[in-house]
């Protein structure tokens, strides 16, 4: 079964599915055919591209995060997140948010290094992260908690993200 999907971002016929098997596939939209990419023990939960469409990432339900090379075919792991990502968001600056239902969001570098962190865990109101957007420009990201979502912008002067905005609706 297909978990999650992520369109290319430089190819409008290909499309990205992550399988409750562990694997990922490369769908060929003009052609009706697809591959798999690789494969990971855990079922996929998340899929995200960079922004310039070199690479995807696949979040597992072992909290694992695993950056797959679409010009060399390399995958690596990423990172291990706190707890399973079910949020996977690339911005602008190579920067990767990762949330799920620990009450965590968390920003990474390309390569896996912690940048930031963001704790609701003292936040009675607060469920599980859900999903999350990435504005075209890669330089805002919403993400989603059940009637509420948080918005996180990135400061290009201070080269961070800061949180902007949280929207409730009752």
């Amino acid at each position: 079964s297909i978990s999650c999907m992520v369109w290319s971002r430089n190819k409008p016929n290909e499309l990205f599915a992550g399988l409750t098997e562990g694997k990922i596939k490369l769908c060929l939209l003009n052609k009706n055919a697809s591959s798999v990419l690789y494969s990971h023990d855990h079922p996929c939960i998340s899929l995200s591209s960079s922004q310039d469409g070199k690479f995807i990432i696949s979040g597992h339900s072992d909290n694992v995060i695993l950056k797959f090379n679409l010009e060399n075919s390399n995958v690596q792991k990423l990172c291990i997140h706190s707890c399973e990502p079910i949020c996977l968001g690339w911005g602008t600056s190579g920067s990767i948010l990762a949330a799920g239902n620990d009450g965590r969001v968390t920003f990474y570098n390309d390569i896996g290094k912690k940048l930031q962190h963001f704790d609701y865990n003292k936040d009675d109101k607060l469920k599980e992260f859900t999903c999350c957007k990435v504005s075209p420009s890669g330089d805002a990201i919403a993400v989603g908690n059940f009637n509420q979502f948080f918005v996180y912008l990135y400061n290009a002067r201070k080269q961070n993200w800061e949180f902007c905005n949280k929207k409730v609706d009752n």
